[in-house]
């Protein structure tokens, strides 16, 4: 029998789900206090988890072979500290639709002064203005990977101008034009809106600094759906309050929960979400994605999403 202990914050709902799959060979364990997880993962071959979770006892999972991480984000798990001697996945074919949903919905709420709209709701006032479009509106992408390929598709669906910057020049479908290494200032240079899913590796922190900014039109808007650690905040505090840029959209933040002393609260051009842009009601894929890869576990057969350390991604 194959052990799997689940560590989520959805303990039972995960287990009944996984379950319901039928798995071979499975023992699925869910323990619901501290000192049953550290017993349980002792002895699993298999751990299901919140990476944030698990990073506080993958230490003490001295059999474990495999992690499938409940999450695209892993780099709780890749701490200089923790043991690494497993294989690890995660779920990034996963978050796509969802975190170009969040996207859309954001350029369409400012687009469209919903926002502006509701205040005026609120004192009774009718006033009426024009509205610009989105098709044709320029939208770059840092980098054209798993999900940066959805969040394109979806905005050219929507007649936007698709730009990508990739680590390397590859036939992308999904995108007008992709740039690679040097020709960074000019995938910046005409954008409206410059999304970064970057991964966090050492090439890529701190990389939206204020040289970046500078290259971006004083109308774009910056939208981080990637990393925290990508981004210089006080670079990017600076350019917001001088109007360098137009706002920010901000889902990841260096420090989580976003401190309360932190300028970018109360910034006007700034809209914040608590790390939730990945997040949905229906967690029927992640199991999915864990189910279809134990069957490949027990076959021997290589495991979909693999993540380096080396590379973090």
């Amino acid at each position: 029998m194959v052990k799997v202990v689940i560590c989520t914050r959805e303990q039972t709902e995960f287990k009944q789900k996984v379950e319901e799959y039928n798995l071979p060979d499975i023992e699925v364990c869910a323990p619901e206090s501290e000192s049953e997880l550290i017993e349980h993962i002792a002895d699993a071959q298999v751990i299901f988890a919140n990476p944030i979770l698990l990073s506080k006892y993958i230490n003490h999972a001295k059999k474990v072979e495999w992690v499938q991480s409940s999450f695209a984000w892993i780099d709780a798990l890749n701490d200089p500290s923790l043991q690494k001697n497993y294989i690890l996945t995660n779920i990034r074919e996963t978050y796509g639709e969802i975190i170009a949903e969040y996207i859309l919905g954001y350029i369409l709420m400012l687009e469209k002064n919903i926002l502006g709209n509701l205040e005026n709701q609120k004192e009774n006032v009718w006033k009426q203005r024009s509205y610009p479009t989105i098709v044709w509106k320029k939208i770059g992408i840092m980098w054209i990977g798993s999900i940066g390929r959805i969040i394109a598709i979806y905005a050219k669906n929507m007649w936007m101008q698709v730009y990508g910057y990739a680590r390397e020049n590859r036939d992308q479908h999904c995108v007008d034009s992709v740039f690679t290494g040097d020709n960074k200032d000019e995938f910046l240079s005409e954008l409206d809106y410059l999304v970064s899913v970057l991964p966090n590796t050492d090439e890529t922190k701190g990389i939206i600094n204020s040289d970046l900014l500078s290259k971006l039109p004083n109308k774009a808007v910056f939208m981080n759906v990637g990393r925290g650690a990508n981004v210089n905040e006080d670079d990017l505090i600076y350019a917001l309050k001088n109007k360098e840029i137009a706002g920010a959209v901000l889902d990841v933040f260096q420090t989580e929960p976003l401190p309360q002393d932190s300028e970018l609260w109360n910034l006007e051009n700034v809209y914040i979400t608590p790390h939730v842009s990945g997040y949905v009601e229906d967690n029927s894929k992640i199991i999915d994605t864990f189910a279809q890869n134990y069957k490949r576990y027990v076959t021997w057969e290589w495991l979909v999403n693999t993540i380096d350390f080396n590379k973090g991604y």
